[in-house]
């Protein structure tokens, strides 16, 4: 999606890491969950090669939600709107709503997760929350993301868990600006042809010396026309001439195609820059205050609909979620319990008194650029009486359960004694490990 091959170009600007480490990275520095916005459209298309078993598509989504549980993060889903482009590299793009969008959009909310519906296309509304503060950074395929102007971008690596390459825009020599150039000229979603020929090295070369005018930027400057008209002789001549020597060599044959054909000139080409300049989105709408609202809240899971939701779409016996929550569902559950309780106690030692009995550190270790991990014991018994209830089995008594989080995410009041620590590792090894697809990445 985007630009072929721009992702490549601008590897070199990028940091290779993990969401966890970024999400874990931030609350350390500022004991705030990440602000993540996803490209919800995104994560719906690549769900499609899901196969095997009841609802596989939304299983899939089930268990990358259920991993961001376990992250100090507040997702903000975004999906497309009716206006985005009707036809996306020559192809018309399907209209209407995804057929997985409702019971997805039930998901996101029982996680306590927010979703959103842009006006546009998702990458545009998310790149402008990014520009204004209200996201830590958008985890996005489309390098569409940053010609719209978001400040960080996580770029999932494909083929490796939860892998990401994170892209700040001011670590990158190329601007927006640059980057809709290089679209116009190289080809991107709304032009798959671009400038005849131009490739993206001459693309970015070519913005150096032919920069995007401020004039061209304002949707109500007079002068638009002109300053557009001006843009694209100065495009042409520094192709044909190299004045600015940012080119490895004069590019005339290229230059006389642009000029030849009206290179921005016609009406439809003039849609396309209006495409990428000036997308549809909520910033001048009646639904921006509702967006800013929501990406500032946050949301609180429903334990008893997960495993409702769950049950339903997956056809899983009681038993079953019962088993599959127990596994994988209570460690993103109390990570989430006690981020509510640092919200509504700012003082550790306050913290601590609402997570009764507190969780009691069994062991420690370093990880290499992850800094100081603790394994502690917590408390279920409250995570199953609610999900017993909700799926009408009989409530029973539950053992605490053991983690490795980052040490800097609780204020923890005591180690475990030498017995304690060999009675968790005993029981430990008679965990049954359960045949599921939790080990797909979130990213993907």
């Amino acid at each position: 999606m985007g630009v072929p091959g721009l992702w490549r170009e601008l590897d070199t600007y990028a940091t290779d890491t993990t969401l966890a480490d970024v999400a874990w990275d931030h609350w350390e520095r500022t004991a705030q969950p990440f602000r993540l916005g996803i490209d919800a459209t995104s994560w719906l298309y690549h769900a499609r090669k899901s196969r095997g078993g009841a609802e596989p598509e939304l299983r899939l989504l089930f268990f990358r939600l259920v991993r961001l549980l376990a992250l100090p993060v507040t997702p903000v889903f975004v999906l497309d709107g009716n206006a985005r482009p009707a036809i996306k590299r020559g192809v018309p793009v399907q209209g209407g709503a995804h057929p997985l969008e409702a019971p997805f959009q039930g998901l996101v909310r029982a996680f306590g997760f927010a979703h959103w519906r842009a006006p546009g296309e998702a990458e545009a509304e998310l790149a402008w929350l990014s520009a204004h503060a209200y996201l830590d950074g958008v985890l996005t395929h489309d390098v569409d993301a940053l010609a719209f102007g978001a400040h960080v971008v996580l770029r999932p690596r494909m083929g490796e868990q939860d892998a990401v390459a994170v892209l700040k825009a001011r670590a990158c020599p190329y601007d927006a600006d640059a980057l809709v150039l290089v679209a116009l000229l190289a080809g991107g979603d709304y032009d798959a042809q671009g400038g005849h020929g131009a490739t993206l090295t001459s693309a970015f070369r070519a913005h150096f010396a032919a920069s995007t005018p401020p004039a061209v930027l304002d949707q109500h400057d007079a002068s638009w026309d002109a300053a557009l008209d001006q843009w694209r002789e100065r495009v042409a001549h520094e192709l044909a001439t190299n004045a600015n020597k940012h080119l490895r060599r004069r590019q005339p044959a290229l230059a006389a195609r642009l000029q030849a054909t009206a290179f921005l000139g016609d009406a439809r080409a003039r849609a396309r820059i209006y495409a990428y300049v000036w997308p549809r989105k909520s910033e001048r709408m009646p639904q921006r205050a509702q967006l800013e609202r929501l990406v500032m809240q946050r949301g609180r899971m429903a334990l008893d609909v997960m495993a409702r939701e769950a049950q339903a779409l997956f056809a899983w016996a009681p038993a079953t979620v019962l088993a599959r929550f127990e596994r994988l569902v209570w460690p993103g559950a109390y990570i989430r319990h006690t981020m509510a309780a640092q919200a509504a106690h700012p003082d550790p030692r306050d913290m601590v008194v609402t997570l009764e009995p507190p969780p009691v550190v069994l062991q420690r270790r370093q990880r290499r650029g992850s800094g100081e991990e603790v394994r502690i014991r917590y408390r279920v018994q409250p995570f199953v009486q609610n999900v017993c209830e909700a799926l009408g089995l009989p409530v029973r008594s539950a053992p605490t359960a053991c983690m490795w989080v980052r040490s800097a995410f609780l204020a923890l009041p005591q180690e475990a004694s030498e017995d304690e620590v060999q009675l968790v590792a005993v029981r430990l090894r008679e965990v049954v490990v359960l045949d599921d697809t939790s080990t797909e990445s979130i990213v993907q």
